[in-house]
């Protein structure tokens, strides 16, 4: 009677068990990038440390960074104030490379300030028409800008550069922003945001960086938030913690399984008992293992790339066949380590052993003329 830990049904039994493992880690992994949750939480005291507040509330100091410190208003940038020196020489390089350097009018004896020189005189009209294209650009940017700052709700906010004002309420001091539970102040050479949690969190540099890019002489920022706003923000957080820590015990324990079960698969594959030394192989084992690999790679591929594409609802009919055909070819490579065959089942192994067998049967048979000729031909190739 065969030693049940090497059972066919044993080995079956845990194999399935590896592969719902297996589904039950990317159901996790996909179920949070569906829900929008982020593991991150996981680890977050509070809503105001955590990525979606630094998230939601960048994009509101982007937009209002950009509008304040670069755009300002639709007659600034047609006037051409918009554009910066980055701008002009992006502008300006981008047709120098592409029209001016590999033409004839290039003059490789010039230096290549002089050649910059002929380029602007002879491609003036050009930069001219694609500094207005980016211009227009610019103006299009300004308008979604502002038409995104419509849609903020439960936020207040002012922003001015000492001319330009941008701003959702009647509220204009610095005092008057104070009153609320959550606010960011920004300007006169200060920064002052609170609630203190907010500048203790790992996503603060990634919310306020842009406000370097602000003049602190004359740009201020003031930025509100809501009691009302706060509260349903800070419940929808509070709940996606719960799904992100859920999540994550979930994965924890079908990774635990995983371990398990492939290991016990690693001691058990290709032998019947402890005392076998033989690793006894099967069809799917006959698969060079080159080829393993590239099949084994492609299916990986192409699951993640399922992630992306393919509709929530179908993407588990699609993994387990992907992780049963995986799971297979790797345990298959297993075998040929135990048997010590991973490299030598290989169709490039067997192919340069094929042809060196070949070479090595002409050198034993053949003429000495025949063999003159292959080390002519074979020497360069080799060395």
């Amino acid at each position: 009677m065969k030693n049940i830990s090497h059972a066919r049904i044993t080995k079956v039994v845990v194999f399935l068990i590896a592969i719902v493992c297996l589904t039950g880690i990317a159901k996790a992994l996909i179920d949070l990038e569906y829900n929008r949750v982020y593991l991150s939480d996981v680890n977050a005291d509070n809503y105001f440390e955590s990525q979606v507040f630094a998230e939601e509330s960048n994009g509101l100091f982007n937009n209002l960074t950009k509008l304040v410190g670069n755009y300002k208003s639709e007659a600034y940038i047609l006037s051409g104030k918009a554009l910066t020196k980055d701008n002009r020489r992006e502008i300006e390089n981008e047709l120098f490379y592409d029209k001016f350097y590999y033409s004839d009018e290039y003059d490789h004896n010039l230096p290549e300030a002089e050649n910059k020189r002929i380029f602007k005189e002879i491609y003036a009209d050009d930069i001219k028409r694609k500094k207005e294209e980016r211009i227009q650009m610019q103006v299009k940017e300004f308008y979604q800008l502002v038409d995104t700052l419509k849609t903020y709700e439960g936020i207040v906010y002012y922003a001015s550069d000492g001319e330009h004002v941008f701003s959702n309420s009647e509220l204009n001091k610095k005092e008057q922003f104070e009153s609320y539970d959550a606010y960011a102040l920004f300007g006169d050479y200060q920064q002052k945001v609170y609630p203190n949690r907010v500048v203790e969190s790992h996503y603060y540099g990634f919310s306020t960086y842009k406000f370097d890019e602000l003049n602190p002489r004359t740009d201020v920022m003031y930025i509100a938030f809501t009691d009302s706003f706060l509260q349903q923000k800070i419940q929808e957080w509070e709940t996606d913690k719960a799904k992100a820590q859920k999540f994550l015990n979930e994965s924890i324990a079908f990774l635990i399984g995983f371990i398990v079960s492939f290991i016990y698969l690693m001691i058990v594959i290709g032998r019947t008992s402890f005392n076998d030394k033989n690793i006894h192989v099967h069809v799917i084992d006959k698969l060079y293992n080159d080829l393993n690999i590239l099949i084994v790679g492609c299916l990986m591929t192409m699951w993640f790339v399922m992630i992306i594409e393919v509709v929530r609802d179908i993407y588990l009919l699609l993994t387990v066949p992907i992780l049963i055909i995986a799971l297979l070819l790797i345990l298959s490579l297993i075998k040929h380590i135990k048997n010590r065959t991973i490299l030598s089942h290989t169709l490039i192994y067997q192919i340069l052993k094929k042809a060196f067998l070949a070479i090595k049967h002409v050198f034993d048979s053949g003429s000495l003329a025949v063999k003159t000729v292959l080390l002519v031909i074979g020497y360069p190739i080799v060395v």
